[in-house]
């Protein structure tokens, strides 16, 4: 990930809501992080401990992996990475998912999002995104945009060139 690379993001607890194997985890915990993925599905968290044990000599920092829903979770992170999870989810959970990263975002945190897929496309999952649907949910809440971008396509997954927006995201002082 090359925002770890950067360097920008503030150094703590890390939260990978829909984390499926956990290699962002692994990313996380590789560069220091106390880093916690979290899944609804029983079999993508036996395969993610799985990724995390192959790669627990590689970490600088602490990594687990929980069965569980975002939207119950507890707690304040300070950094909170979404990448295919707000795709995921129905439309009508967006409000909600906005809500629960002001809840668990710890003051003078980021929320991470990687925003995919950006295309014109009906139904889902994945559902379509755009950078304007982000910024729709996050700023009325007072989130502001630190960095909000395409990310250039050499980053990009393959196949998703053209595709993928990434957002830093702080909560404003209110």
């Amino acid at each position: 990930m090359q925002v770890l690379k950067e360097g920008v993001l503030p150094k703590g607890r890390a939260l990978v809501p829909g984390c499926g194997r956990a290699y962002a985890v692994v990313a996380f915990a590789q560069h220091g992080y106390t880093a916690t993925g979290l899944d609804l599905s029983e079999t993508a968290v036996e395969e993610a401990q799985q990724v995390l044990e192959e790669n627990r000599a590689s970490l600088q920092g602490e990594a687990t992996v929980a069965l569980g829903n975002f939207f119950e979770t507890t707690g304040t992170f300070d950094v909170i990475y979404d990448y295919t999870f707000l795709c995921a989810l129905h439309p009508d959970a967006r409000a909600a998912w906005a809500q629960q990263h002001k809840k668990l975002l710890a003051p003078g945190g980021t929320l991470f999002t990687m925003i995919y897929p950006i295309t014109e496309k009906t139904g889902g999952p994945p559902f379509q995104m755009s950078i304007e649907l982000v910024q729709s949910l996050l700023e009325p809440l007072g989130f502001k945009a630190s960095r909000l971008e395409m990310l250039p396509d050499e980053l990009c997954h393959p196949g998703r060139e053209g595709k993928t927006a990434i957002g830093l995201w702080q909560l404003s002082e209110q």
